[in-house]
């Protein structure tokens, strides 16, 4: 088993969420989610809050807003610059509110100041949902395995990642349960191996929870958002 700790987060509550409105483009953090990521950095576990090296995030607005609002303790630490942008850790489904924005856009919003967006500037097509970035099952499962090994190549052993609650069923390997994160929940995990081609992840702990398990909508590839 690997030595390596990985503490995944799902975002907190999400305008989208409040009664299914899945048309907003890129929807941001309720206030009820403002809050539920302000009670998550205050009961950030101990080993995250002081070891964590490495920040990752999906670039949509809801996860990025938990980020800076949830482990504000821990980006005190490691700078906002070094946030890692991850266009993978996306969302599934194809809706407006799981689609992300450009990167110009991104880094025009005053909420996002400071961060590096780099990364989504050299791969435009992130936010097209077609081929590798698509909601096709088979295509998910190769975005969540290029996740998995992209994490356990990285040389920190402590990474959190704040993405979204279908995408990180697919990512621990649970797309077909009803096993769902809830908002600003954190649930952390270690490897199978160092060298296993599926990059295999272990649950060691679910370790803090502030929102609700929400129930999944029915998820066909094309027509949910767990997010």
């Amino acid at each position: 088993m690997s030595d390596k700790i990985v503490y995944l987060i799902r975002h907190c509550e999400a305008e989208h969420k409040v009664g299914r409105r899945f048309h907003i483009a890129d929807a941001r953090l309720t206030p009820t989610g403002v809050e539920q990521a302000k009670e998550l950095c205050a009961t950030l576990p101990q080993d995250l809050l002081e070891n964590v090296e490495l920040v990752v995030s999906s670039p949509l607005r809801r996860a990025l807003e938990t980020t800076l609002l949830g482990l504000q303790p821990v980006l005190d630490r490691v700078g906002r610059r070094s946030v890692v942008i991850l266009p993978h850790a996306q969302e599934c489904n194809i809706h407006p509110c799981d689609t992300g924005s450009a990167a110009e856009e991104l880094v025009k919003d005053p909420a996002f100041e400071g961060l590096d967006f780099r990364m989504l500037s050299k791969r435009p097509d992130w936010t097209s949902k077609q081929g590798f970035w698509s909601n096709d099952p088979a295509c998910l499962h190769a975005r969540a395995k290029y996740v998995r090994r992209w994490l356990r190549d990285q040389p920190e052993k402590r990474i959190v990642l704040v993405s979204h609650g279908n995408f990180l069923r697919y990512l621990v390997s649970r797309a077909e349960t009803d096993d769902l994160f809830a908002n600003g929940e954190i649930r952390s995990y270690t490897f199978a191996s160092d060298d296993d081609e599926d990059a295999r992840v272990v649950l060691l702990q679910k370790t803090a929870k502030v929102g609700e398990v929400k129930p999944a909508s029915d998820f066909d590839g094309s027509a949910s958002s767990e997010a």
